[in-house]
């Protein structure tokens, strides 16, 4: 019966949250029933075409469930499941794209920006947002409008529908920040080995420059970074953990640490120019910066392998 389960996850998927519980065991009911008189009428068990049959005649699970959705006004019912689906992948994936486009920022403490890029995102978002979703709604209105046949959008077969068990619900909110958080992180990590960037108007410009070292470490950063990234947009796009998402999320976060292990180990994480004049102030800063580093990085790590923990106790 695994193609039944897997119909039937495949079904529930695509249903309200509030109420997905009740109409999945409502609609498994009218399912098993239908299986049962056929398997009395034969005297034996459905066998697996016998199963493919009847699931290809009941119809894809996303339209079956559209059945169960209020508010369709705009997309009737034959088209609103694949819209809803081509809008909220096609919004995720032009987010990513918009995020990804404005790496990396001048981000700076000195002139404020570390304060307006997230608004710059956030703003960049949102005109993402309108413009994906004016898109495709007018494509879909259209196809409906002149009736354009869209089946081929929901070709489909009982044998291909997979099962990654049950996904365990997430914070939308939640995610969105982690993904902003991340993506703040990767903007100030790049403005880093712009020199001049990150402590331009200030007398550190000329005296504090990257190790060595820590320049090898910007792509790593960027890669695993983007990586945590495509996994909340991923979330996100299926509405919550599944079994996949959860390793690759386990395997990211042993990469983090495989990163902070070799970062823990260097020797210096700024060259100091004592040719040139510095006040007190820049004296006291080269004396802790190796120091308040490592404690940031020991931070980081805590985190980590909590995140790796919780999503271990997840799976």
């Amino acid at each position: 019966m695994n193609m039944i389960n897997n119909y039937l996850d495949n079904f529930e998927k695509h249903l309200p949250e509030e109420s997905r519980e009740e109409i999945r065991e409502e609609f498994e009911a009218s399912l098993l029933g239908q299986i049962e008189d056929q398997e009395s009428q034969l005297e034996r068990p459905l066998n697996e075409q016998e199963q493919e049959d009847l699931l290809l005649k009941i119809g894809h699970p996303m339209k079956v469930a559209a059945g169960f959705l209020s508010n369709q006004q705009l997309i009737g019912a034959d088209y609103y499941p694949a819209y809803k689906k081509v809008l909220v992948l096609a919004f995720w994936i032009y987010a990513a794209i918009t995020i990804l486009k404005m790496l990396p920022f001048n981000i700076s403490l000195v002139d404020g920006s570390f304060i307006t890029t997230p608004i710059i995102i956030f703003w960049a978002l949102v005109e993402t947002g309108i413009w994906v979703f004016a898109s495709v709604t007018l494509i879909f209105y259209l196809l409906e409008k002149y009736q354009t046949n869209i089946d081929f959008l929901y070709a489909w077969s009982p044998k291909q529908l997979s099962s990654s068990g049950k996904k365990l619900s997430l914070s939308r909110v939640e995610t969105g920040f982690e993904i902003l958080f991340v993506a703040l992180f990767l903007s100030w990590w790049n403005s880093l080995f712009g020199a001049d960037s990150f402590f331009a108007g200030t007398e550190l410009v000329n005296a504090i420059k990257m190790s060595e070292s820590m320049a090898t470490m910007q792509w790593p950063v960027n890669i695993v970074g983007g990586l945590s990234i495509m996994v909340s947009i991923y979330n996100l796009v299926n509405a919550g953990w599944n079994k996949v998402s959860l390793i690759i999320n386990i395997l990211v976060g042993a990469a983090d640490l495989v990163i902070i292990s070799i970062m823990m180990q260097f020797e210096q994480y700024a060259l100091i120019d004592i040719t040139i004049e510095t006040n007190r102030f820049v004296e006291e800063f080269a004396s802790y910066i190796l120091l308040n580093i490592r404690i940031t990085l020991a931070i980081i790590a805590a985190f980590v392998v909590w995140d790796m923990v919780s999503s271990f106790r997840k799976l």
